[in-house]
């Protein structure tokens, strides 16, 4: 069991009560490339060359633990995002495609010279990806936990963009000295905690709770201290974007609208979801 062709049929037959076939061959394929920097065409050519022992190992150890539903981002220690390889770990949350989706829909609306936060930050994904589009604008990164600030901070180096990173408590935004900001953007936490059965285990058990998960009898708690934060710092007709709740589109929408935020609108992802707000803050 030494080519990728035996280790794809050992992976499938180990993983086979886990996942789906074509999820596995996926997963062997991101094996393959992040461990080995093997192109889709390097694994074709390649399928049946003998591969180093000590690879041999590490990929059996890898499938070992996607055995235990741990998520193959925090496994091998990295993520695509944005088309930009970023660091992850169980500190912060794996970046998902709809969290691109927001960022294609903010970047419709940066500009040079435009100040922007991203406020809950984690692996900077938000922040990093709007700076490499727009490398003339000024970002920062909030986040209250410093493990997933030093994280963002690595995934800025690394991806060699400029960012201001700052160690910041959202809820209690206002015991803080802010600049001002023409656009505020943020994937908060908004999953109920009665919607944490039907979480799959390698969100749920993995990923950081502080996060993901959020009262049930105060959903909204996030967006409204990130709306009150955009009205005291962004600046007259300064944009605010969320990723929010599919299942609480209309009640986010209705807080934002009774804060004073005009133009706001529910915006749907490419799975015709609710999945994103857009507000304006009045002169």
């Amino acid at each position: 069991m030494n080519t990728i062709t035996e280790l794809t049929e050992y992976a499938l037959c180990e993983l086979a009560s886990e996942y789906e076939a074509r999820e596995i061959r996926s997963l062997c394929t991101r094996i393959f490339t992040d461990i080995l920097s093997y192109t889709n065409i390097d694994i074709h050519i390649r399928k049946n060359e003998i591969l180093d022992r000590t690879f041999v190992l590490e990929f059996k150890n890898i499938v070992r633990e996607l055995k235990t539903a741990k998520p193959i981002q925090y496994i091998l220690g990295q993520t695509v995002f944005d088309d930009r390889i970023l660091k992850v770990d169980p500190n912060v949350l794996i970046p998902r495609p709809e969290t691109e989706e927001l960022v294609r829909l903010t970047d419709l609306h940066c500009r040079p010279g435009l100040s922007l936060l991203d406020a809950g930050t984690g692996s900077g994904c938000i922040a990093i990806a709007l700076a490499k589009r727009n490398p003339l604008m000024k970002i920062t990164a909030a986040d209250i936990c410093p493990h997933a600030l030093e994280i963002a901070r690595e995934n800025a180096l690394s991806n060699e963009v400029d960012i201001d990173v700052l160690e910041r408590d959202i809820l209690n935004f206002d015991t803080y000295a802010w600049p001002f900001f023409d656009i505020i953007v943020s994937n908060p936490p908004y999953v109920r905690e009665s919607e944490k059965p039907g979480i799959h285990p390698r969100v749920k058990d993995f990923e950081p709770p502080k996060a993901l998960f959020v009262p049930d009898e105060n959903p909204l708690l996030f967006y409204k201290c990130i709306g009150e934060l955009g009205l005291a710092q962004l600046n007259p007709c300064g944009l605010l974007f969320f990723e929010i709740n599919e299942a609480l589109g209309k009640e986010t929408a209705a807080l934002l609208s009774d804060m004073g935020y005009v133009g706001v609108e529910i915006k749907k992802d490419l799975f015709d979801r609710e999945r994103f707000v857009k507000a304006v803050r009045k002169n």
